[in-house]
């Protein structure tokens, strides 16, 4: 499923100018393994992704060639501040109403 709407990892290259363009369309057929069928690809993935249970994850390369375990964590990261603050903002906006709706028990607060 992810493979049909991921689009066309060769866009990029096919649309490039440059020289050695052909070369780098083979490449990148190698590094991510576009001759071999779907499923190998995906049961190839799930194995790398089921070794994130004892630590050792390897999810693969981006188009860029880049691991995607460093995109995952970099990302991780900015989430996780994200999560805080917006579990921060909840808390406070929570405890506010609450207190507003105590001391105005019986009005259209409450």
């Amino acid at each position: 499923m992810l493979t049909i709407n991921s689009g066309d990892p060769l866009s990029d290259l096919r649309e490039s100018n440059a020289p050695n363009r052909d070369n780098l369309i083979k490449q990148r057929i190698d590094i991510m393994r576009l001759d071999d069928p779907w499923y190998e690809r995906y049961f190839s993935w799930l194995g790398g992704a089921a070794k994130c249970l004892i630590g050792q994850c390897d999810l693969g390369l981006d188009r860029q060639g880049r691991a995607v375990n460093d995109l995952v964590i970099t990302a991780a990261g900015s989430t996780l501040r994200l999560v805080v603050l917006a579990t921060v903002f909840a808390i406070v906006i929570g405890v506010v109403l609450g207190i507003v709706t105590a001391i105005r028990q019986y009005s259209g607060f409450d």
